[in-house]
């Protein structure tokens, strides 16, 4: 599994439940999750990458291509310490879109209402990432982006790059920031 803005694991969870009970076949081997935001990684899935050695973290954003980039925390955050920040995320749900889980942690827009401090980040341009990764043709592979807008700066190189037939399924979250 490989999962294009990871958040706090949530996704994560809920695809390895539905692949280990639903299609009776045991947890993803390998698992590689993205995510920018340093705080969720170290509350959230540092924890869960200790649990669960299959899970490799990249810390990185997703991207067409490799490239530096700012991204911005969220403002209504930056105030809460660690144990206030957990309490409002508990990162409980395997739903999309709920309150307990930190999904609107920021993003790339400078000029969004919450967008606070700016953190530079290198974004990894996921279909080079991707064909360096020691993937066999028989391996299968789920690919899970939501990724705030930078859902076709990645499909459109990953496109460009014959690879959408290597995945045999996609969970996309749409948004239109840049489309």
């Amino acid at each position: 599994m490989i999962d294009l803005g990871a958040n706090c694991g949530n996704s994560y969870m809920k695809l390895n439940k539905m692949h280990t009970h639903q299609m009776k076949k045991r947890k993803f081997d390998i698992s590689y999750l993205f995510e920018w935001n340093p705080r969720i990684i170290r509350l959230y899935l540092n924890k869960l990458a200790e649990t669960d050695k299959g899970v490799i973290l990249v810390p990185n954003p997703a991207w067409g291509v490799d490239m530096n980039m700012t991204f911005y925390t969220d403002k209504r955050d930056e105030h809460k310490d660690d144990e206030a920040y957990l309490k409002q995320y508990p990162c409980t749900s395997t739903k999309v879109n709920t309150y307990n889980s930190p999904e609107d942690s920021g993003g790339m827009l400078k000029n969004y209402g919450r967008s606070g401090t700016p953190v530079e980040v290198q974004a990894v341009g996921f279909p080079g990432w991707f064909v360096k990764q020691d993937i066999k043709p028989n391996d299968l592979i789920y690919l899970k982006i939501d990724i705030e807008g930078a859902e076709c700066s990645v499909l459109d190189a990953w496109m460009d790059m014959g690879l959408t037939c290597t995945v045999q399924e996609y969970y996309i979250e749409w948004h239109d920031f840049f489309t």
